[in-house]
């Protein structure tokens, strides 16, 4: 069975642009179809191993209901950036082998991320798919910027991953081993001792720097600004879906002792809300937007894990899930009306629905479901993070939540405004063309932001069987 898992398809994948790279093919249109075939074989490999169950390699790697959903969710993620990448004129063609060979490497890493068993294997997976995404960031052509950002990225992240690493040192001190189910084992005799919780924020720190939450956020404007859109796009998404996963199932080892942590996740998940969307309204760069937009999406994904219960859990998971898509929209648009791979103004927008009404559709929807605006998939899906939260006893929290929502629909009906109130620019902006894989992407998009927010029983009931392997059932 192993044959068909998307571990396996991956490695495939990883060692097939490898070896195009060496031989310097520049027939691009053939790459970019290979690129979405490997691309549709990891998503059809995910699905057929959603069923698979097992504990391998002493322990290291295991396989239940929540990794094999969250290796969905990432690789459809995975799909669509290969998909979304149709259009690289930021990033010279003899590299552009490289940049899908890395783009792979970051999928296989955080796939093995979700589904480690030890310290270890997570270590290792975090840091092959963090090391793939510094690599990615300074590859587009003739921009500064990019490399700026590329070196604050990876600094940061080193940092992080440094912090991440003394934490787990000390984790492996205390409990004498690195499997994840000795050290939940040993939890119960550890809780009272202060240098434990010290530890265990300190092995958090890699994760919450994936999710770019307070206080790990600050590298996320500079590299999204200056990043390659479709890749920064897969940061925003997949890498953040990987990072919510592993956050939940290290939280869920502490079982009724992580209330003793509500507190501080709380403050984290309300400076996290109110910093990133309050920062988003003054600016005018896309990107930099939509980067402080995900540092408030973090927030709410919090909110799930601060109940901790199985609602708020799939609650999280949820939303975790329809962000990937809605914010994948809005990415994609961005890297289809940016001229020559630049960054993407407000002024972009002008006109938008006269030049392309199936891109500014899609746009709208996209943004719409961010803003959280009914009935669409995001709506649906901050309603079960606020009912959760209101259920759970944390009122507040969740008021505050709806405040910041209210908030964040003023940024994105800037864009959508600019879509379809501005006139359209002179002559040099003429109709924007979508090839056939685009015109699908944007369809598909569409269906499953309505349906989703229409009929969230048609999501809900994978997502809650996926989180019910915490709670023994």
């Amino acid at each position: 069975m192993w044959f068909y898992s998307i571990e396996t398809i991956l490695c495939a994948a990883a060692l097939f642009f490898f070896f195009w790279s060496l031989k310097k093919r520049e027939n691009t249109r053939a790459l970019e179809s290979l690129a979405s075939f490997w691309g549709a074989l990891a998503l059809a490999g995910a699905v057929f191993s959603l069923g698979l169950r097992g504990v391998f390699f002493n322990g290291s790697y295991q396989m239940d209901g929540f990794s094999q959903f969250v290796k969905l969710v990432l690789a459809a993620g995975f799909f669509i950036a290969l998909v979304i990448s149709k259009n690289l004129e930021d990033i010279e063609e003899k590299i552009r082998p490289e940049y899908y060979l890395f783009l792979t490497t970051a999928s296989l890493g955080m796939v093995a991320m979700v589904s480690a068993g030890d310290l270890i294997t997570l270590y290792t997976s975090l840091e092959l798919s963090s090391y793939s995404l510094y690599i990615l960031i300074p590859l587009r052509k003739k921009d500064s910027a990019s490399v700026e950002a590329s070196m604050k990225y990876l600094l940061t992240g080193v940092a992080a991953s440094g912090v991440m690493i003394y934490g787990f040192s000390l984790l492996f001190g205390l409990t004498q081993t690195a499997d994840l189910t000795g050290i939940a084992m040993k939890l119960p005799e550890l809780v009272r001792l202060h240098v434990f919780w010290v530890a265990f924020f300190l092995s958090l720190a890699g994760f919450l720097f994936k999710l770019s939450l307070f206080p790990l956020h600050a590298w996320a404007p500079d590299v999204y600004e200056g990043g390659n859109t479709q890749i920064v796009g897969f940061i925003s998404t997949v890498s953040k879906m990987a990072g919510l996963a592993v956050l939940i199932r290290l939280v869920m080892l502490l079982g009724p002792d992580q209330k003793l942590l509500e507190g501080i996740w709380i403050v984290i998940a309300l400076v996290s809300m109110t910093l990133g969307n309050l920062a988003a309204l003054v600016q005018s760069d896309m990107k930099r937007m939509l980067a402080y937009s995900s540092i408030a999406q973090a927030g709410y994904l919090l909110i799930g894990v601060i109940c901790g219960n199985e609602k708020g859990l799939a609650a999280s998971l949820f939303y975790g899930t329809v962000y990937v898509f809605m914010n994948f929209g809005a990415f994609f648009v961005a890297s289809v009306i940016s001229r020559e791979g630049r960054n993407v103004s407000l002024s972009d927008f002008h006109g938008l629905s006269s030049r392309s009404p199936l891109l500014a559709l899609t746009l709208m929807l996209s943004l719409f479901s961010l803003a959280g605006v009914p009935p669409l998939a995001g709506f649906t899906g901050k309603w079960f993070l606020f009912s959760a939260a209101s259920m759970s006893g944390y009122k507040a929290l969740a008021f505050a939540a709806i405040i910041n929502s209210v908030i964040s629909l003023y940024y994105y009906l800037r864009i959508i405004k600019e879509a379809y109130a501005s006139p359209v620019p002179g002559v040099e902006a003429g109709p924007l063309r979508l090839g056939l894989e685009g015109r699908i992407f944007c369809y598909m998009l569409i269906v499953f932001l309505s349906v989703a927010g229409f009929f969230p029983g048609v999501l809900m009931p994978l997502v809650t069987q996926s989180v019910a392997v915490f709670f023994g059932v």
